[in-house]
């Protein structure tokens, strides 16, 4: 009998490959679109590959002089294999991409929508206008700076990010910003509903 032939490996799904709905010719110009499925994938695989980073890194930071040669260069060896992975996702940029198109109106949207709700409800944009006053709002994880656009009437926000991809985006981490001088600085409203699933460790989400 002849052996079976090995079935080749899987690669990581990732942005770069060519998994995108094809397109009518008519529309030969626009930019191809990224799946549901790709897009959801690549986050939430994302996700996962950050924890485990951070686990292994905990793992090299806190091993003693009893732990083994073998089983510190085995950790090693698993956060090249978790830091490989995530380069063959496409990195960082990759998933800044997915989450572009993962809070796209085609979508649902970003999740400013649900925040300006909230507001809403709690009388809080009435009270402002109210008083001729301006919310000072912080977004972390911004995307774009337009989510809160069509409020500058009533909110003042400064949005930021690790990876900036516009220049009205401040680069900056989050855990490395200093705290406000003065209550003048201060801010009224904080959005970081991105933060929560990016980053990897419990203390960091503020739980």
């Amino acid at each position: 009998m002849r052996p079976k032939p090995r079935k080749a490996k899987k690669s990581p799904i990732s942005l770069d490959q060519s998994a995108t709905r094809a397109q009518p010719s008519s529309s030969s110009s626009r930019p191809p679109v990224v799946s549901h499925r790709v897009t959801q994938s690549t986050i939430a695989r994302f996700h996962t590959l950050l924890k485990q980073q951070a686990r292994l890194k905990r793992k090299l930071e806190c091993h003693g002089v009893h732990d083994g040669e073998r089983e510190v260069q085995s950790v090693h060896s698993s956060l090249l294999a978790v830091e490989r992975e995530m380069q063959q996702l496409g990195g960082l940029h990759a998933y800044q991409l997915a989450s572009k198109l993962g809070q796209s109106r085609e979508r649902g949207g970003d999740s400013s929508k649900i925040l300006l709700g909230w507001l809403e409800e709690m009388g809080v944009r009435s009270t402002a206008t109210g008083a001729g006053a301006k919310l000072r709002m912080l977004e972390i994880g911004a995307l774009t700076p337009l989510n809160y656009a069509s409020c500058s009437k009533w909110i003042e926000n400064h949005p930021i990010d690790l990876n900036s991809q516009h220049p009205d985006i401040v680069q900056q981490d989050f855990f490395e910003r200093p705290l406000p001088p003065g209550s003048t600085e201060a801010f009224d409203i904080i959005s970081c509903s991105l933060v929560l699933n990016f980053v990897s460790t419990p203390t960091e989400r503020g739980t």
